[in-house]
């Protein structure tokens, strides 16, 4: 059985940011927990799907989009990582 490291907050915001920056090219100082995705760091659509695909790869995870469609800010994408990751460690100690 695999055993799942806990993400917290701070490990989540530290993710988000990191692909934010490396993969999507965003200002490094841009990237506050209350910066929006579109409105203040010009993501897109598309930009915000693929940011699923990071996070379902990076937890090894299935994101259904209808549960993502909330995540407005990089403050909501690391909460969303921390239910993610506590989710699968859930289901790898009771499935």
């Amino acid at each position: 059985m695999t055993q799942t490291t806990p993400i917290d907050k701070d490990a989540a915001l530290a993710m988000v940011k990191d692909f934010l920056t490396r993969r999507f090219e965003v200002e490094e100082e841009k990237v506050t927990p209350s910066a929006r995705f579109y409105e203040d760091l010009g993501l897109d659509s598309i930009d915000a799907l693929d940011i699923l695909g990071i996070i379902e790869s990076e937890l090894k995870v299935k994101v259904d989009t209808t549960e993502a469609r909330d995540i407005r800010t990089v403050a909501d994408a690391a909460e969303f990582i921390v239910q993610m990751n506590a989710r699968q460690a859930k289901s790898v100690h009771h499935g």
